[in-house]
C-alpha cells in the first residue's frame, strides 16, 4: 500500500471537506444556488468517488493483513493444541512407566523376601 499516494490524493480534496466538523448544508446551498450547479455537483461526485476508492483500497489492504493475522493466530493455536496433546501423551506414558517400574520393584522385593 502506497501511503504517500493516498496522502497525496487526500490533499487534493478541498480542505473544507476534510474538516471533521464539515457543514454539508452550507455547501449544498452554495452548489444549488450557483450558476454552474451541474459543474459543482460533478466536482462533488468526483471527490466522493476519490474518497470511496481510497477507503476501499485501505479496507482491502487492511482486510488482507487481518486475514493473514487470523490464519497465523489459528496456526499458533493449532501448534499449542498439538503441544498440549503431546504433553498429555508423554504424561500418560511417564505414569505407565512409573507404575511398571513400581510393580517391577515390588515383585523383586517379594521375590527376594520369599527367597529368604
Amino acid at each position: 500500500m502506497d501511503w504517500d499516494e493516498i496522502d497525496e490524493q487526500l490533499e487534493s480534496i478541498d480542505p473544507e471537506f476534510r474538516n471533521p466538523r464539515f457543514d454539508a448544508l452550507k455547501h449544498v446551498v452554495t452548489v444549488l444556488s450557483s450558476d454552474r450547479a451541474e459543474e459543482g455537483l460533478e466536482n462533488l461526485r468526483a471527490q466522493s468517488k476519490t474518497v470511496d476508492d481510497l477507503i476501499q483500497r485501505v479496507v482491502d489492504h487492511t482486510y488482507d493483513g487481518f486475514n493473514r493475522s487470523i490464519r497465523h493466530q489459528a496456526r499458533i493455536l493449532a501448534l499449542f493444541q498439538d503441544a498440549r496433546d503431546r504433553a498429555e501423551v508423554l504424561r500418560a506414558s511417564t505414569e505407565t512407566a512409573r507404575e511398571r517400574l513400581s510393580l517391577r520393584g515390588c515383585s523383586r522385593a517379594l521375590a527376594a523376601a520369599s527367597a529368604r
